[in-house]
Parts: C-alpha cells; sequence; structure tokens
C-alpha cells in the first residue's frame, strides 16, 4: 500500500509523519487525514515523494502492478511507471 510505503521511507529518512507534514505545507491534522484515509491526492503525493527526494512511482510496490488497481493507482502506473 502507497501509504504503508510512504511511513517505511520516513522511518528510514528519521521523519516523523508531522515533520513530513510541515515539510509539504499541512498541518498536522491535515497529514494524519491523508495517511490514515490512505487516499492521498495527485498533487500530495507529488508533494510528499519532493519532500522525501524520491519519486511517486517508489511509493508503489512492482507486485501489485499486475493485478487489479484503484483508478488513481492505475493514473501512476500510466503517468509515472511508463514515463521515466
Amino acid at each position: 500500500m502507497v501509504i504503508d510505503k510512504i511511513k517505511e521511507i520516513c522511518e528510514n529518512k528519521n521523519l516523523t509523519i508531522t515533520e513530513l507534514g510541515r515539510m509539504i505545507g499541512l498541518k498536522k491534522s491535515s497529514i494524519y487525514s491523508v495517511i490514515n484515509n490512505g487516499n492521498p491526492t495527485v498533487e500530495t503525493l507529488e508533494k510528499i515523494a519532493k519532500a522525501l527526494d524520491v519519486k511517486v512511482k517508489d511509493f508503489f510496490d512492482r507486485s501489485i502492478m499486475h493485478g487489479k488497481l484503484p483508478c488513481w493507482q492505475r493514473i501512476f502506473q500510466e503517468k509515472y511507471w511508463t514515463a521515466r
């Protein structure tokens, strides 16, 4: 799941979710809403990727690309996976 990958990257970079939120201009309650709902917008994912110095496609596990994906994940797959 994308949110799990974001959390993992934050842990590897010794960042809290609150710190990540500050880095992308979200209040604590807003970043936790994004994390807990598990459905970030394209814009939010792009901001998170930039803040963490990774590519958006790094949030996606290649193994899920062969199964059914929610619409927003298919959009990311088309936009980011094949474009780079």
